[in-house]
């Protein structure tokens, strides 16, 4: 990961990024939020931001996602969006999305 995350923090983004791959290997995962803010000083949840290929069934690999990603003592807030809405996102600029993969961390695996 290219910024220094709290230990606890980046245990489990491991676990979860672990945990997305094995239901969706091809997916990209951003990390946003309080966790990759330096100046954050109370982290109360973990954000992220998932990109799923646009060829799977988006409903089924989100359920799967939702339901089948463990909570433990982290809130979780994970957002599953298909490539090609994400990239029109991205185009069009100024908004959530555009901020999520400009100010976070993409992880391509469990680093």
């Amino acid at each position: 990961m290219s910024k220094t995350l709290r230990h606890d923090v980046e245990q489990e983004v491991r676990r979860v990024v672990s945990e997305i791959k094995s239901i969706c290997p091809n997916s990209r995962i951003y990390l946003f939020g309080s966790a990759v803010d330096s100046n954050a000083v109370n982290i109360r949840d973990i954000d992220f931001l998932i990109e799923i290929p646009d060829e799977l069934d988006f409903k089924t690999t989100r359920k799967r996602i939702l339901c089948e990603v463990m909570r433990t003592i982290w809130a979780l807030d994970i957002i599953v969006v298909p490539n090609s809405f994400l990239k029109s996102k991205l185009e069009q600029g100024g908004n959530f999305y555009a901020f999520a993969v400009q100010e976070g961390i993409l992880i391509n695996e469990a680093a």
